[in-house]
């Protein structure tokens, strides 16, 4: 597998965007779905989807800055 520091110059950027839309989307739609589900089988809509998106995207965040020191 392929790191940032080998990958050719036109691909870096290409690989770093690839990298971070994945792990906004599957973060937070992941915590949406979750939430919907769950709020579904235990009757407290609209709780769980709401504090599972909040942890979606404070995961989100979190991962997109860890990656991008890990450009240094």
């Amino acid at each position: 597998m392929y790191t940032m520091k080998k990958l050719p110059g036109p691909f870096r950027g290409y690989y770093l965007f690839l990298q971070i839309s994945s792990i906004w989307l599957c973060s937070i739609f992941g915590g949406l779905a979750a939430g919907l589900w769950l709020d579904k089988k235990l009757g407290t809509a609209p709780w769980l989807l709401i504090i599972l998106a909040i942890l979606g995207f404070l995961f989100a965040l979190y991962s997109v800055i860890r990656t991008v020191n890990q450009l240094k």
